[in-house]
């Protein structure tokens, strides 16, 4: 199984002094310690620390870890006393899209389809799968672009790195493949999927002269 890089630090309330831990082994300096239970209350802390590269690149889950601290000391050095603490964290199922831009169609020459395609990255955390639904803007989430009344309908495909496959209204297209599992590739410019958007040449021709403007919006799911 998958599992997370953790490391620990101690703190000496009372010198203000930290050291990290080191599994089986004992701090290089020796702790203030305090009276029978404490009634001053606390003079240490142990802080857990995680790292967001780390956090980013697991799969969704329940992490545990039951670590054993054992303090060593008393009046001749030798006691020891042994407490167990166990550390839990619940990563969630995470997908996101980046790297999306608007798409400028350009202009109708009155001859031909007009097709446009813009990349992007989708990450999801430890997993390649995931689902994607698209909405226009029209009636029932309908691909269409609108100018003062006036329609015109495109159609869009999605293209996961391996397969294109036509996208339909408020319907999801799932067994989509390829999400990168790092956060850091999609951060810097990564591209692992596209949209292709299609006018044809019939509705282009019969559509009034304008500005036509249109939404889309893309919903991503673990699967």
């Amino acid at each position: 199984g998958q599992f997370l890089p953790l490391t620990a630090t101690y703190s000496d309330l009372y010198t203000a002094t930290n050291e990290q831990l080191s599994s089986n082994t004992y701090t290089a300096q020796d702790k203030q310690g305090g009276v029978f239970q404490c009634p001053t209350g606390s003079n240490a802390r142990i802080q857990f620390k995680i790292n967001q590269s780390d956090l980013s690149s697991v799969a969704a889950g329940n992490y545990q870890s039951l670590l054993r601290v054992v303090a060593q000391g008393g009046d001749n050095g030798t006691e020891r006393k042994r407490s167990n603490i166990t550390v839990n964290i619940s990563i969630d199922d995470i997908v996101q899209l980046q790297g999306m831009d608007d798409l400028l169609l350009g202009s109708y020459s009155g001859n031909g389809s007009i097709s446009a395609t813009e990349s992007f990255c989708v990450f999801r955390n430890g997993a390649e799968a995931y689902q994607v639904t698209a909405n226009g803007n029209g009636n029932n989430g309908d691909f269409i672009l609108l100018n003062n009344g006036a329609e015109v309908p495109y159609s869009v495909e999605w293209n996961d790195g391996s397969n294109t496959s036509p996208m339909s209204a408020n319907n999801t297209l799932g067994q989509r493949q390829n999400a990168i599992t790092d956060i850091n590739a999609c951060n810097t410019g990564s591209s692992n999927a596209s949209i292709n958007i299609n006018l044809l040449e019939t509705d282009l021709s019969s559509t009034p002269a304008g500005n036509y403007l249109g939404t889309l919006t893309l919903m991503i799911a673990p699967e």
